[in-house]
């Protein structure tokens, strides 16, 4: 067959098509293509080969075809990743008469670039000039074309119009419609490079990039400078235009279909090419962007991941709705729910959607297979009402059915929703609800969303919140989550992975999109009250305009729309409108839907479902919206609506503001490229923000080289000042950095203002040539900083010298040995330190030679000095250890007795430190002698602000090229302090919480600052009680309990009806603030009313008392004080907090008075209601004031307090008070404790408040000056900030505080205390075979516990020799080992390990016991050997017969011999959970003689009153003992006094019944009616809760004497995607983990009714009822029940590995963890049982869903259920039966395969089949019965049961498969019960239905199934 050369070209390219992306310039000359192709080789990835076609250099083949061919192969030549471009001019294709089309997909072009020049007479004279001098582009300023002048010949020019417009004409109508475009207009490029060329780089799939170019314009000259005869040219020449993307969009019009009269207009475009305002901006906030950081770095980003099933939860809690299915966008959420609700299915559904909304939603109806019938608007609404949707369910005919209606909420506007629900109950229609344009949108108080069955949204970008793309459906209905669950991802299963049942589609959202979504969820109500303002905004805006515009209806209660809308008066008055917003102004607008009705694509509609739709047509015609979202301000809004106004107004002189730059605030990621070091930076608002951040860490590296290195050359770092400066007026970055910035800047500004700067140095530093000698001594001082020192010392002969932080002594050394060198006189040296390890100097040495913290080092400092020192009668050296306790410096004068010439410091960073310091020593410095080095100048900012205090005293010497400085002391030492006045001296306790960021509005920051000064005195890092500044507001915002010791401040009235934060009333009911109290350590108010008031509330029933004190109120700065005595005629009401404004607005005042109002800027309402109020009474109102304006405000007028209530401490009162400023004030107790009761201007009534003043005018304003005068002559002492800390510090709350560690030590996997006396030959072994011989992967600490006073410098000295962190505790006296007692404050973990100082662990000891604990829980005290007691009773006659007899009362378990539960566990190798320490200190001992028997005291205690199990665990070979450990002299265990203290613990625990032997009883009635049952097989009934005393007696009379309670199923809504739960579910708490005793009841009276029956039962809870707590609130009543015969713990239990595996997958692994913590989950609840019933027996089923498979994880030799398993009558074990699923499950066989028969292991391709009958279900019982006797070890046949068995009752073969089954049941004595009778959720498996399926109700006894069943009971009765 023959093809034509176009036909082969397209071939080629199929065939041949390479992976590079190729783009094509499309341009005609001098239109700015060279200036576009140097913008897009800034991409890196963007390779452009130059101008195609061009025949000067190469020469192109005639032929088409092999011009193509030539073209093709030459260009091939980049990699496979890249982009390659090339040019060519439209000309070159019609001088070759090439079709352009032809040629792009022979090329393989992926994306064309059509670049052009809107003039075409500046196109032709830029060609011209390039003709004339041959110069087609530049990059240097000499070749720019100026001066040069062309003449244009208009016929030529015109002909040249006309060629190039119709060669575009062709290129357009070629290319329209077939190839992906982007037009570039050449002006729009120049203007906005990086903008225009956004569009490209998205379409490459590439980054956007700042771009840049070298190239100058060529012709820069005006037109009519360029051209000669400009003058006489023509004027349609002159202005002659070329509209190519015109062109283009009349093509694209033109493909598309016929233009119909309702189309709208083109989309209106800003004349400048870029918008000032976008109609919307996503919602991506920082906790947005944080949430999908993580996702992306724990690689979280599939539909299966976490933030998906949080994004899930977040909906459900917003919505209060038990199902919420997160999915891929708003279409798909629609047809989740049509196909959730089986819509479609027939092809005669309908379903009635608006016509005036988003296509995607009749889309979605028609995917589903129904067909949309279009609603028509109720008239000047924007939904469909009742009678709409009436009208048009009257037009549908009979044969089709109307199965549902969708009701959008158009534009956020609420539907008629109630009464549409109602019609919808009553015709039996779906109401589906699409929120896509109202989330967060109530009415009545009720979300929309919440009324339908359904509802639906998108969470595109442009929503209310954004996922970027994404959706999701809520339901009401629990019983579609599964299916949804299913129907978004391909119909899978989730018990059988791969498993479908119908077709379905990909609707999953990704975990990025759900990370980016669920943060927004919870800041809805903040978006909406957004939306609120801005709807506000915009009506207030264009009120003055309503003539001409019609605002969009009200948006739900708070009128927070997705969008505003506005309607015109008529179409062409509303697109005129919106082209004039956008070509002038750049503000982006959309028009209203058009009608779906009259869209093509649903021509093919029946005609009943297209009626006209006149109100939506109207409605499409005039409205548009306007910008509407997150980051709009007022001001943006403001300026929209005036342009809107200059429209209407014809004001076309109005001009937008330059200052309308839109504020997004997005924080900013800074990360460095690997490949070239370089920042790359994300986020931020603007690309200004991100490179701010960059700079900041440019100039802090600046400022690091300036001080070191640079050695503050001014002239390397002239522009940091002006750099700081400007980086300090960035409010994009962080407070703290700013702050930090800020204080450099000024800084820097005062050291060169004081000269501070050193000359520029030219010549070597004279110290580098200073010898130091070799010491290997480690110190923090840098070598040339040493050097430095000596030189110094020697060169000005200094003998007296100190030395601030000497650590090792490595500086010391080399100061006296270098004067020492060279002269004999004498040496006076002091060197001050702490001398105690801390873990920073840990970085300074090798690993090996790391030490303890807190380890003194003293001694080794005065070592190394005498190592390398001669210290004699002429060498002095003192060192002094310096208390950690700051507050002790400064009586540190007395030590410097003599002039000191030299001073090193080294020891802080911390300003009031050195401060301490400083000030003990200055009364020795020497004018003009003594010389200072500061070591860490310019790197710590406290040395900085330390020295800035000396400027003035100090000269600068030397700088050495790292931080530090030498100065020269110059005398006149001033009495300077620190800033702040008189620094309280007190111990740091407390961790100062965040404050509230709405209390920042008082004036020099009101309380904030007070807060802030305490902070500075009080707060320490790592101090374990937290402190709240305002408890109210803090309870207020958390939803969580605190579970740490704190401490708050507590500042509301008593009662209020404050909403923003809660009054004590409502704090003192909050159950977070209840919940929280037991680790209150106390409360402070700032009035006595209100301390008492708490104190009087707080709960009687809390542990331990909370102190509660009162606190004064501070002044925070300060504050003008009144001098004038002029009359004030003004009184001013300040604040709006509990003030009460009626009375302000009733108070009478003189007549020549003024009543003023300062307004509260952050109370909105309050500030409309007040300018209401204002004219009627005559009210001055003045927004915010500067400080200054403030202080004046308070000087001329009378403020006036008038509260609504007791207990408030005013800001404003106390700012009176200090400036003098006479008050009128309502009395009220907490005014009179600040103002005193004689205060002259308090008033109790509105009445005397008015007399008040009139007295005051009539006489010559004598109480003004009365007040004044009693404010300036009263005690202020107590309102001070340092008497606020000083009360908090006196405090009973605050002395009773623990203090605040030095280091916050870090968390541990494990903590060790080795506890040792004596010895210590061994001690290096055990050491270094713990902390360098463990094979334990984990973290742990080691505690050193030394009995041995006399030996701590042995102890010492062997822990130095290992390099590694040991914490040493020497005891002064010999505690035993009772000291493991008190590690409970000591430990860093969870866990504590004792071992003894006589045993040497093995590598396997750390890790052993650590994998033990997995496997027992935390509920257990795991040992290697210990004492078990025998069955025995005390004999009180003589105790020690009998009593610790062994063999007799008591065995020892050593450690060769198998696990097993003791009584005794010793503790010489032991783990305790740090919550058994806990529980053990809170039992006094009786005796302080039983610290000698410490282990066995443990062991009484945890196990009689906390129920811990003792374990002994298999441990041989874990460790060796040490010749000394029989030491009789030393080992405790000889010691007769311990012998004889072991007695009287032992007649003391067996006084107190411990242990329980049960010796002489007989099982108890009940246990034995409980477990008789047991002792032979049974077959037994699952059942649910609904039977009837008729359906009982009928299994009565079946012999049925055993039923299976609660795993039979109905569906309630829950948190997960599974809705199938147990019928059991009334039992779920209802507050605080506790059963109703009403649900309690209704159980025990069903079980009662089969009591009376005969009919045992067995009780099992679905995995979200099964707890401790829910277990043994029920067996505390169910125990005492005698029918109950078994608490089966968890039904069909699974794990999350489970979830990842299928049934063959079960066989292949190896005890996975998950099962391991179910055992321990298993323990817990038998723990919980047991201490209320041990009658009933306890059934675990395997995991895995109960399958037989999943037997071989239940581990009973060792771990938690090792206690139980051995136990017969009470530990049973269970699987279900259910093989295989293929035949008996009707979901999977459908008719497919019969019993016996051949039956496949899964569906698929390569599944393996085999025969199905008795013998292959006997081999099957053998393989169980082998695992539950070889690999569980069970004692007895009887501890099985099988509790469900069944097969679907249609499978051919049913009665046959039952009777085998059963058969093996009995066979080996296994009880069954059988799945299930009389249950209507799986009415296949009630076999009294018989065989045929379409039978769901009627019973039949006469069938197979019946017969085998009855037979199989009657063998076993």
């Amino acid at each position: 067959m023959e093809t034509t050369s176009t036909d082969s070209c397209i071939q080629h390219a199929t065939g041949a098509r390479r992976s590079a992306f190729r783009i094509l310039i499309l341009t005609h000359p001098r239109s700015g293509s060279s200036l576009l192709s140097s913008y897009l080789m800034c991409h890196p990835r963007i390779l452009l080969h130059g101008e195609l076609l061009n025949d000067e250099k190469q020469v192109y083949s005639k032929n088409i075809p092999t011009l193509l061919e030539e073209l093709d192969n030459s260009l091939s030549v980049c990699c496979s990743d890249s982009i390659e471009g090339f040019k060519l001019h439209i000309c070159q294709l019609f001088d070759r008469n090439i079709e352009p089309l032809h040629l792009i997909r022979r090329l393989n072009i992926n994306f064309v670039i059509v670049m052009w020049r809107r003039s075409l007479l500046d196109s032709f004279v830029s060609l011209k000039i390039a003709q004339k001098t041959d110069c087609w582009y530049t990059e240097t300023e000499e070749n720019i074309n100026r001066g040069i002048k062309v003449y244009v010949d208009e016929t030529k020019f015109i002909q040249y119009c006309h060629r190039l417009k119709n060669q575009w004409e062709t290129i357009a109508q070629a290319i329209g419609t077939s190839v992906p475009y982007h037009i570039i207009e050449y002006t729009d490029l120049t203007r906005a490079p990086t903008d225009s060329l956004k569009p490209i780089f998205f379409a490459c799939g590439l980054s956007d990039i700042t771009v840049t170019t070298a190239m100058k314009k060529q012709n820069p000259s005006n037109p009519a400078d360029s051209i000669m005869n400009w003058d006489t040219l023509n004027e349609n020449c002159k202005t002659a235009q070329l509209q190519v993307d015109k062109l283009f969009d009349d093509v694209r019009c033109r493909h598309s279909l016929k233009t119909q009269s309702w189309w709208p207009d083109i989309e209106p475009k800003p004349n400048s090419g870029t918008w000032t305002y976008r109609v919307a901006v996503p919602f991506i906030s920082y906790h947005a962007l944080s949430n999908v950081f993580k996702s992306l770095v724990s690689h979280s980003i599939s539909s299966a991941a976490y933030p998906v099933a949080e994004m899930a939860h977040e909906l459900r809690r917003l919505f209060d709705v038990p199902v919420a299915q997160p999915c891929a966008n708003g279409f798909i959420s629609l047809l989740l729910a049509l196909q959730s609700a089986h819509i479609g299915e027939d092809s005669n559904d309908c379903v009635l959607v608006p016509s005036f909304t988003m296509i995607a939603v009749p889309n979605a109806v028609l995917y589903a297979g129904a067909t949309p019938i279009f609603v028509d608007n109720s008239c000047d609404k924007y939904n469909p009402g009742v009678d709409e949707y009436d009208e048009a369910a009257r037009l549908v005919p009979e044969n089709y059915k109307i199965k549902a209606i969708i009701v959008t909420h158009t534009y956020s506007i609420p539907a008629d929703i109630e009464q549409l629900h109602d019609m919808c109950v009553k015709n039996n229609w779906l109401l589906i609800e699409d929120i896509s344009e109202s989330i967060g949108v109530t009415i009545n108080g009720q979300l929309l969303g919440t009324f339908g069955s359904y509802a639906c949204a998108s969470l595109y970008a442009n929503k209310i919140i954004t996922a970027g793309d994404g959706g999701f459906v809520l339901s009401k209905d629990p019983s579609v989550a599964t299916r949804l669950a299913s129907i978004v991802n391909h119909g899978f299963t989730p018990s059988y992975h791969f498993v479908h049942f119908e077709p379905c589609i990909n609707g999953k959202i990704n975990g990025l999109g759900a990370a980016l979504v669920t943060p927004a969820i919870k800041q809805i109500s903040e978006v909406i009250h957004h939306r609120s303002c801005m709807a506000q905004w915009y009506r207030q805006g264009l009120c003055a305009i309503s003539e001409y515009i019609k605002f969009s209806p009200r948006a739900g209660d708070a009128d927070g729309p997705w969008v505003f809308g506005i309607e015109c008066q008529s179409r062409m008055d509303r697109d005129r409108l919106r082209h004039y917003l956008a070509f002038e102004h750049g503000i982006e607008t959309r028009n209203y839907f058009p009608s779906l009705n009259i869209q093509a694509a649903f021509d093919n509609l029946p005609k009943f479902a297209r009626a006209t739709c006149p109100h939506a047509m109207r409605l499409a015609e005039i409205g548009f919206y306007l910008p509407s979202h997150y980051w709009l301000r007022e001001d943006d809004v403001f300026n929209i609506c005036q342009a809107i106004i200059a429209f209407y107004n014809k004001n076309k002189d109005w001009k937008m503001p330059t200052n309308n730059t839109l504020s997004i605030s997005l924080p900013i990621t800074l990360m460095v490229n690997n490949h070239t070091g370089l920042f790359e930076s994300f986020g931020g608002s603007t690309v200004k923000d991100r490179q701010v951040l960059v700079d900041a860490v440019h100039a802090i590296d600046c400022i690091h080289k300036f001080f070191g290195i640079h050695r503050e050359c001014w002239s390397l770092c002239k522009d940091i000042e002006s750099w700081l400066n400007k980086l300090t007026d960035e409010t994009s970055l962080d407070n703290e950095l700013r702050s930090s910035l800020t204080y450099y800047g000024q800084y820097l500004k005062k050291i060169r203002i004081k000269n501070h700067l050193l000359p520029i140095q030219t010549f070597r530093s004279p110290w580098l040539d200073f010898t130091l000698i070799e010491t290997n001594i480690p110190t923090t001082t840098p070598t040339e900083v040493q050097q430095l020192l000596c030189w110094l010392a020697v060169k000005n002969e200094c003998y007296s010298l100190v030395e601030l932080g000497s650590w090792l002594g490595g500086t010391s050394v080399q100061l006296l040995h270098a004067i020492r060198q060279h002269s004999m006189n004498p040496i006076y040296f002091i060197a001050l330190d702490g001398f105690c390890w801390q873990q920073w100097m840990n970085n300074y040495l090798k690993p090996w030679k790391q030490r303890a913290v807190g380890r003194q080092f003293l001694e080794e400092f005065k070592a190394n000095i005498n190592k390398f020192i001669n210290i004699d009668t002429n060498t002095v050296t003192i060192p002094v250890q310096l208390n950690y306790d700051t507050s002790t410096w400064s009586e540190l004068a007395y030590i410097f007795t003599k002039p000191l010439d030299l001073i090193y410091v080294d020891i802080s960073d911390n300003e009031k430190e050195l401060v301490e310091l400083w000030q003990s020593l200055q009364h020795q410095l020497i004018p003009n002698k003594t010389i200072i080095v500061i070591h860490t100048y310019g790197l710590a900012q406290g040395v900085c602000r330390f020295v800035e205090q000396y400027l003035n005293d100090w000269k600068p010497l030397y700088k050495p090229a790292t931080f530090a400085k030498a100065f020269i002391f110059l005398g006149k030492v001033s009495d300077r302090t620190v800033k702040q006045e008189s620094l309280i001296q007190i111990k740091k306790k407390l961790k100062f919480a965040a404050l509230p960021s709405d209390w920042n509005h008082h004036r020099a920051g009101g309380f904030c600052a007070v807060i802030d000064i305490a902070k500075s005195q009080l707060h320490h890092d790592y101090a374990p009680t937290l402190f709240i500044p305002t408890v109210e507001q803090y309870f207020f915002e958390c939803d969580y309990q605190l579970q740490k010791p704190w401490v708050g401040i507590v500042h509301q009235a008593p009662v209020s009806t404050t909403v923003w934060v809660p009054d004590v009333e409502r704090l003192l009911h909050s159950p977070q603030f209840l919940a929280s109290l037991n680790f209150c350590r106390g409360l402070f108010t700032l009035s006595t009313y209100l301390r008492d008031y708490i104190k009087l509330r707080l709960p009687k029933s809390l542990s331990v008392a909370i102190p509660v004190s009162r606190l004064f109120y501070p002044i925070s700065g300060t504050i003008q004080k009144s001098i004038t005595t002029n009359a004030r005629s003004s009184v001013v009401m300040i604040g709006g907090y509990m003030r009460d404004i009626d009375d302000f607005l009733k108070l009478v005042v003189p007549n020549n008075f003024e009543k003023i109002i300062l307004l509260n800027e952050t109370d909105k309402i309050r500030q409309k209601y007040l300018h209401e109020c204002a004219s009627q009474f005559s009210i001055k109102i003045i927004n915010r004031l500067s400080d200054e304006e403030y202080e004046q405000l308070l000087l001329t007028s009378i403020p006036f307090l008038s509260l609504k209530s007791d207990g408030i401490a005013s800001t404003l009162l106390i700012e009176c008070i200090w400036s003098c400023t006479p008050i009128m004030v309502r009395r009220f107790q907490s005014m009179e404790e600040y103002l005193g009761r004689d205060y002259p201007l308090f008033f109790d009534t509105l009445d005397q408040a008015a007399s008040l003043l009139s007295s005051d005018v009539n006489n010559k304003n004598y109480l003004q000056l009365s007040a004044m005068n009693y404010l300036a002559n009263m005690n202020k002492d107590h309102l001070t900030s340092e008497a606020f800390i000083r009360s908090i510090a006196n405090s009973a709350s605050y002395l009773a505080l623990p203090e605040s560690p030095e280091t916050e030590f870090p968390s541990v996997d494990l903590t060790i205390c080795i506890c040792s006396y004596r010895r210590t030959e061994d001690l290096l072994r055990i050491l270094r075979a713990l902390l360098y011989e463990q094979d334990f992967n984990g973290t742990f600490e080691v505690i050193l516990w030394n009995n041995d006073f006399d030996r701590r410098s042995e102890v010492e000295r062997i822990c130095g020799l290992l390099n590694k962190p040991i914490r040493m505790i020497h005891s002064s006296d010999n505690y035993y080992c009772i000291v493991r007692m008190c590690m409970l404050h000591l430990m860093n973990s969870e866990w504590l390990l004792t071992i003894d100082d006589d045993m040497i662990p093995s590598e396997r000891f750390l890790s052993t016991f650590v994998e033990r604990r997995n496997n027992y829980g935390a509920r257990a005290i795991l040992c290697l050997h210990g004492h078990k007691f025998l069955p025995h009773t005390l004999n009180t006659e003589n105790p020690k017969l009998g009593g610790w007899e062994y063999g007799v009362s008591v065995v020892f378990i050593d450690d060769n011999q198998p696990p097993d539960t003791i009584h005794f566990a010793h503790a010489d190798g032991c783990l305790f959970p740090r919550q058994a320490l806990r529980d053990a200190v809170s039992i006094d001992m009786p005796t302080k003689e039983f610290i000698l028997v410490d282990d066995y005291w443990l062991s009484f205690v945890l196990n009689h009153y906390f129920g811990y199990q003792l374990c002994k665990i298999a441990a041989s070979n874990m460790y060796t003992k040490t010749p000394s450990a029989d030491d009789s002299t030393i080992a405790l265990y000889l010691n007769p006094k311990v012998r004889e203290t072991r007695m009287k613990l032992y007649i003391y625990h067996m006084l107190k019944g411990w242990p329980r032997f049960n010796i002489s009883k007989a099982p108890s009635i009940v246990h034995t009616m409980k477990t008789a049952i047991w002792q032979s097989s049974f077959i037994g009934y699952n059942v649910p809760m609904c039977l009837t005393v008729a359906d009982m007696r009928d299994l009565q009379h079946m012999n049925v004497r055993v039923v299976r309670l609660g795993a039979c199923c109905t569906t309630i809504g829950e948190d997960t995607q599974e809705t199938n739960i147990s019928d059991l579910a009334y039992l779920l708490p209802q507050c605080m983990g506790c059963i109703s005793s009403s649900a309690l009841q209704r159980l025990v009276s069903y079980i009662d009714l089969f009591s009376k029956h005969n009919i045992q039962v067995i009780l099992t809870l679905h995995r979200h009822l099964a707890s401790p707590q829910i277990w043994q609130q029920i067996a505390a009543v169910l125990g005492k029940i005698n029918n109950v015969i078994g608490y089966d713990l968890i039904n069909e239990p699974y794990t999350a590995s489970d979830e990842q595996k299928c049934v063959d997958d079960l066989f292949l692994s190896d005890h996975p963890s998950d099962d391991n913590k179910l055992m321990i989950y298993y323990a817990e609840i038998i723990d919980a049982i047991r201490r209320e019933d041990n009658n009933t027996p306890v059934i675990i089923e395997s995991s895995f869903w109960a399958n037989w498979r999943a037997l071989h994880f239940l581990k009973f030799d060792r771990g938690p259920l090792s206690l139980h398993a051995n136990d017969a009558d009470l530990f049973k074990v269970s699987f279900h039966m259910y093989e295989p699923r293929l035949l008996t499950t009707h979901r999977f066989n459908h008719g497919r395969f019969t019993y016996p028969g051949i039956v496949p292991n899964y569906d698929g391709p390569y599944a393996l089949s085999e025969e199905w009958n008795s013998s292959r279900v006997s081999s099957l019982f053998d393989d169980i019965e082998l695992i539950i006797t070889q690999v569980l070890g069970l004692k007895s046949k009887h501890q099985v049961l099988v509790g469900e068995l069944g097969i679907s009752r249609n499978v051919s073969g049913a009665s046959e498969y039952l009777r085998d089954l059963l058969s093996e049941c009995y066979k080996r004595s296994w009880s069954t019960c059988l799945y299930s009778f009389r249950e209507s959720h799986w009415n296949l498996m009630d076999y009294e239905l018989g065989v045929h399926q379409e039978n769901e109700n009627r019973k039949i006894n006469d069938n197979t199934l019946m017969e085998a069943i009855k037979e199989s009971i009657q063998r076993t009765t």
